[in-house]
């Protein structure tokens, strides 16, 4: 799958642009585009938070069209491990990029 034009497309983090720092979603784009190539590896170390956040949109369309029976606490807990997720990536990511300097 040729994904060059989005490549050349990504949208800019305003974020990252007002104040010149990650925000808690840089690399999701970047991120998405490598698991379409089927680079889960790749896709995994630029947003390791994509996938929690894939498995929560499937399940909120599953339990949409089926209703499934708790479904809203299932959710719950998927975002709640998605935000968990985020965090926790974020923080590691800072804490990187300012021991390295």
């Amino acid at each position: 799958m040729n994904l060059d034009w989005f490549r050349q497309h990504l949208l800019a983090c305003p974020f990252k642009y007002i104040t010149g720092f990650d925000c808690p979603g840089c690399g999701l784009q970047r991120s998405f585009l490598e698991l379409l190539q089927g680079n889960i590896k790749d896709s995994f170390f630029l947003y390791p938070a994509l996938f929690p956040i894939l498995i929560t949109f499937i399940f909120l369309a599953f339990h949409l069209k089926f209703r499934v029976p708790n479904g809203s606490k299932i959710l719950m807990g998927l975002i709640i491990f998605s935000s968990t997720i985020i965090v926790i990536s974020y923080i590691l990511k800072e804490v990187q990029f300012h021991t390295t300097m």
